[in-house]
């Protein structure tokens, strides 16, 4: 394995990552942000490129794929990344008392200004016992809403939205 990064770089990386943290508890802020790679590359306009197993987890966030890109703007401040994978995970608890939403997709665009996830091609997201299936998955975080698309494209039909809904627990 060859690590093309120094420590310098690779702190200054998860201090970037640590400023523009929006994620699911509040506590998650507070936490430090843990990288795993094969490689990983710091470019001077703003764009980390980690690559082989990557595993990136800060608290209850964790974001893995074979390769996954951070983008920051000209403060430094982060503000995309995108993990590529076979697939690409994501996860996240967004209350205490809340379980997991783990979501699955040859792409997962986590866009932090917005508090949205993406998880294109093959989408799987799970939350509270349902499943939603389709070609794209788009994620608020915030409001803690799906939007499902399928895909009219697909040879021999459409690729439709599946969800399977567990029902409301009674007390």
């Amino acid at each position: 394995m060859k690590c093309r990064i120094n420590l310098f770089t690779l702190g200054l990386l998860f201090s970037l990552i640590s400023q523009q943290t929006a994620w699911a508890l509040p506590a998650d802020r507070e936490k430090p942000i843990h990288a795993k790679s094969d490689s990983a590359n710091a470019e001077k306009d703003g764009v980390r490129i980690l690559t082989g197993n990557v595993v990136i987890t800060q608290g209850t966030i964790k974001i893995s794929g074979h390769k996954v890109t951070i983008y920051t703007d000209k403060q430094g401040n982060i503000n995309k990344v995108i993990a590529l994978g076979s697939p690409a995970h994501y996860e996240e608890k967004p209350e205490p008392n809340k379980e997991l939403i783990r979501a699955y997709g040859k792409q997962i665009n986590y866009m932090i200004p917005q508090e949205k996830v993406e998880i294109i091609v093959n989408a799987k997201l799970f939350q509270e016992g349902n499943k939603f299936t389709g070609k794209r998955i788009d994620y608020n975080m915030k409001t803690q809403t799906v939007n499902a698309k399928g895909d009219s494209s697909k040879a021999g039909g459409k690729q439709r939205v599946e969800m399977i809904l567990q029902p409301t627990k009674t007390k």
